[in-house]
């Protein structure tokens, strides 16, 4: 067992939550359960931030569709459309949490 204090648990989730935003690969999913899995634990520094710039990539990846910026690889802001449906169903659940 590895042991870290709160302050470095809730450093490592927010540097593995923006590390995984955006990209196309199966951490996406991992970090999504990993949120889920521990949300509770999370400061409300943590959820805020989190819930904040998940929004934010949303609505961006949204607009980019909307108005035809996907790249030749049709990702948007969060992705593929695969990785931006497992944001927003994390999305959907933190924001029933509430």
């Amino acid at each position: 067992m590895i042991t870290v204090t709160n302050e470095e648990f809730q450093t490592l989730a927010i540097q593995s939550f923006r590390y995984c935003l955006g990209r196309m690969t199966y951490a996406v999913d991992d970090n999504c359960e990993f949120n889920q899995k521990y949300w509770h634990l999370f400061t409300n520094n943590t959820r805020e931030l989190i819930t904040r710039e998940l929004s934010d990539g949303v609505r961006r990846h949204e607009d980019d569709v909307e108005s035809g910026r996907y790249d030749k690889y049709q990702r948007g802001e969060l992705g593929s459309n695969f990785d931006y449906r497992t944001w927003k169903n994390l999305l959907e659940w933190i924001n029933k949490q509430a």
